[in-house]
């Protein structure tokens, strides 16, 4: 049996750790810019190819400078909200067994950052494609598995699960599938990789989508 994990949205901690050193390394960027502007400023006038070579290179760096600092104020400007989630697509990828079953769980939240609940989700819907690795926006559904509607109780929990199913964190999970390969299989072909996306409707809002890119071996 595979159990698969995937937590949404990426935890704010560590989506916060990356975001600081994005800025460490967008400050270093504009640093080395100060830097080769003094340089260019320092060159000899000994022409007016060279006036002119200086006056379109400082340009450049103006639009450099401009673009780095307006992609290190969002980045401080993400950093200090405090407490907001900040949403991630996120499609997790792992492996399978050929026809074999899967057990896909997910911490899924909604638009206000909370844990979803079954009284917030109308219907749930799934369908698993075989991907064409050459082609991505081309897939083709699995027969028995495509466009199939789950039973929201059956798939949300309406408190966060921890158990032996789930190690990803100490948080825990609120949505649970087994996909049943009982009428159909669902990942028939090894070395072939399958998209599992589940499309959830809350009964108020955008719908959420819920993916899964897995590998057949």
């Amino acid at each position: 049996m595979t159990h698969l994990k995937i937590i949404l949205p990426i935890a704010n901690a560590a989506l916060g750790a990356i975001l600081a050193t994005l800025g460490i390394f967008l400050k270093s960027e504009l640093s080395d810019l100060h830097q080769l502007r003094a340089d260019v400023v320092n060159l000899r006038e000994s022409s007016a190819a060279t006036t002119e070579f200086r006056r379109w290179f400082e340009g450049r760096i103006d639009r450099l400078e401009t673009n780095l600092s307006d992609r290190l104020q969002r980045v401080e400007d993400h950093l200090n909200r405090k407490g907001v989630p900040i949403m991630q697509a996120v499609e997790y990828q792992a492996q399978v067994f050929k026809n074999g079953p899967a057990i896909l769980l997910a911490r899924v939240v909604g638009a206000n950052g909370a844990a979803l609940v079954q009284a917030d989700v109308s219907t749930i819907v799934y369908t698993i494609s075989q991907l064409d690795e050459d082609h991505p926006d081309e897939e083709t559904p699995i027969s028995g598995h495509s466009g199939v509607s789950l039973v929201v109780a059956n798939v949300i929990y309406n408190a966060l699960q921890l158990d032996a199913l789930w190690d990803a964190d100490a948080t825990g999970y609120n949505f649970k599938h087994v996909v049943d390969i009982s009428p159909n299989q669902a990942f028939p072909t090894a070395g072939k990789s399958y998209r599992v996306k589940h499309t959830l409707t809350p009964t108020s809002g955008e719908i959420i989508l819920v993916r899964f890119r897995l590998a057949a071996i």
